[in-house]
């Protein structure tokens, strides 16, 4: 599952030309430390096993190129069983059904999955005739809230790195002979 931040400098007043590297600069970077920020709070989140292939696979990047006035991040995660572990499976999960085996009489599952299992057990294994599933843990949309509550003080920031830097260019170009 990927989560896209999306800043539109157009909505704050301003337009960015292609010759403004620097504020260019400035709202990619804030994009990018949303997403940043998400994926930081994904993986604090992320519940870990043996293995922390989950915690692992937790990633920030740039979307695509900065085009005109847009500027996009995503903050994702890669392992595929992602969104079980976050909405939850069987009687917890999207479908609310009991999970059964569909080949076989009973399903395989590690004795440490299920420690207080009374039925079936060798080498280790216990065979289930059914499974209630997991609960989710939901830790992707808890990352969203908190960086829905972060997002607005680094827009502020980037008001104010804005503002800096107009104040930065009239003074250069005032001493340049510029007037305005």
């Amino acid at each position: 599952m990927a989560i896209f931040f999306e800043i539109d400098s157009s909505k704050f007043g301003f337009e960015i030309g292609p010759m403004q590297s620097h504020l260019r600069r400035i709202v990619r970077e804030a994009t990018e430390d949303v997403a940043k920020f998400a994926a930081n709070r994904a993986e604090e989140l992320a519940p870990v096993g043996k293995t922390s292939v989950l915690k692992n696979s937790i990633y920030s990047t740039r979307a695509s190129k900065d085009i005109a006035a847009t500027f996009e991040a995503v903050a994702g995660v890669r392992a595929p069983y992602a969104d079980w572990v976050n909405r939850g499976t069987g009687l917890h999960g999207p479908f609310h059904t009991v999970i059964t085996p569909r080949r076989a009489k009973r399903m395989k599952v590690p004795l440490t999955d299920v420690p207080f299992f009374k039925g079936p057990k060798r080498d280790g294994f216990a065979f289930l005739k059914k499974s209630m599933g997991q609960r989710g843990s939901h830790f992707q949309d808890k990352a969203v809230e908190l960086t829905e509550d972060w997002i607005p003080s680094r827009l502020r920031q980037l008001e104010a790195e804005w503002a800096a830097f107009r104040i930065a260019s009239r003074t250069r170009m005032q001493t340049k002979g510029i007037t305005f």
